[in-house]
């Protein structure tokens, strides 16, 4: 399962955050992480990126997004292109 960083205390991009392999990621000290038991390796391992893995989710998606067609909204048909670059760029 994929944790979606708004959803466990990334409020926005703060000056602590460094730009990864897709995008901009936390500095592990900005995210609250309250009523979670989660160690420091956990923590690195659910922030890890691991381009094989997205390679393969983005080869899903495009699959879905095929399939959805013109309903798809254009930002995230974008969204999904900036990332293979940015992965094909990881590579």
């Amino acid at each position: 399962m994929r944790a979606r960083l708004p959803e466990i205390g990334l409020a926005g991009a703060k000056s602590g955050d460094s730009r990864g392999q897709v995008g901009i990621m936390p500095n592990s000290a900005d995210l609250d992480l309250t009523g979670l038991e989660i160690s420091p390796e956990q923590l690195r391992q659910v922030l890890a990126v691991d381009p094989a893995e997205w390679k393969e989710e983005l080869k899903s998606s495009g699959e879905l997004f095929a399939r959805i067609g013109s309903a798809l909204p254009v930002a995230m048909r974008d969204q999904h292109r900036e990332l293979s670059t940015a992965l094909a760029r990881a590579s």
